[in-house]
């Protein structure tokens, strides 16, 4: 993101990352329904699984994943190019 950012920034081309983490979908819906008839759980527990280590403990909505799309491509974001975004409730956390 940094080099290519570097590269056409001059020429007013922003250019931006969005990681997101676990968002309920269709598929994501069916994968969890998928291991809950694999496990013998139940969809909400096989749900419980996968934001355990979500510290808002939820998945996100396709709306808030695309709710930053479009604030990085707006006029709002004017001065943001080079960075990466993780979107994920705060599943991926720094070292310290």
């Amino acid at each position: 993101m940094k080099t290519l950012s570097s590269e056409v920034a001059g020429d007013g081309v922003r250019v931006n990352q969005v990681m997101p983490g676990a968002t309920g979908t269709d598929r994501m819906q069916g994968i969890v329904e998928m291991k809950s008839r694999n496990n013998g759980t139940t969809v909400d527990a096989e749900i419980a699984k996968v934001v355990q280590d979500i510290p808002m403990g939820r998945w996100a909505e396709a709306s808030e994943i695309a709710d930053t799309v479009a604030f990085l491509a707006s006029p709002r974001a004017a001065f943001i190019t080079g960075t990466s975004l993780s979107v994920d409730g705060g599943a991926v956390r720094a070292a310290h």
